[in-house]
C-alpha cells in the first residue's frame, strides 16, 4: 500500500487530510510537498556506535540544536550522514522534552 506524506505549515490553517509537518512558507504562497513510501518494505535504521552515541549525546547537551557548520564536522568526525545527524538532534529534542513532562528531568 502507498501513502502520501503532504508537508505543510499548520500556521497557514489551511487543513490537510493527509499526515502533515511543518515545511515552508514563502510570504502568503502556501506550499505543499507530497511523497510516496510503501508502508510494506522495511524502514531503514541507522545503528549508532557507543561512540556515535557518546558524542552526540555530549553536543546535545552543550546545545540543543546543532549549527550546519558543526553537523559537517560531526558528520565527518563520526562518518555519518548530515541528514541522520539533524534527524538525531531532532529526536533527542523530542525524547527530551518528553522527560521533562513525565517529570524524569528536574
Amino acid at each position: 500500500m502507498i501513502y502520501w506524506d503532504c508537508m505543510c505549515l499548520r500556521s497557514t490553517g489551511i487543513k490537510c487530510s493527509l499526515n502533515f509537518e511543518p515545511d515552508r512558507k514563502y510570504g502568503d504562497i502556501f506550499y505543499c510537498v507530497f511523497s510516496a513510501y510503501d508502508s510494506s518494505a522495511p524502514r531503514h535504521r541507522t545503528a549508532f556506535s557507543q561512540h556515535q552515541l557518546a558524542v552526540l549525546e555530549e553536543e546535545f547537551q552543550t546545545c540543543k540544536y546543532v549549527e550546519r557548520s558543526r553537523s559537517e564536522e560531526l558528520s565527518e568526525q563520526l562518518d555519518i550522514p548530515k541528514p541522520t545527524i539533524f534527524i538525531w538532534f531532532q529526536n533527542r529534542r523530542r525524547k527530551y522534552r518528553k522527560e521533562i513532562e513525565c517529570g524524569e528531568i528536574g
